[in-house]
């Protein structure tokens, strides 16, 4: 019983740290397409902070989507490239609990 009691304790306590862990962050994401509107997978995403210019780089899946979570807010750049594709640069102002759209 006591093992069993600790165990719901720790399970819990687990819980409540990875819900606070995510509070007071935002996150970007979007979809890279082609001018034809076709997506574009593999192409590079690159958000940097403008005030810590911390980075954070991910890739475009097989449906051309990225999400970049847990971003602390301020103001980023977005950067997306792809080879023969023109690269795209945009400023998005990430707040708490807010989920950006940055469709490239």
């Amino acid at each position: 019983m006591r093992t069993h009691l600790l165990f719901v304790t720790s399970f819990l306590l687990l819980c409540l740290v990875l819900l606070f862990s995510q509070a007071g962050t935002g996150s970007i994401a979007g979809t890279v397409t082609d001018p034809s509107g076709a997506v574009v997978p593999g192409a590079k995403i690159t958000i940097t902070s403008l005030g810590t210019h911390a980075v954070r780089t991910v890739v475009a899946g097989p449906r051309g989507e990225y999400v970049v979570s847990n971003l602390q807010p301020g103001t980023y750049e977005v950067s997306v490239e792809q080879q023969g594709f023109n690269s795209l640069k945009q400023q998005v102002d990430v707040t708490v609990g807010s989920r950006n759209t940055v469709d490239a």
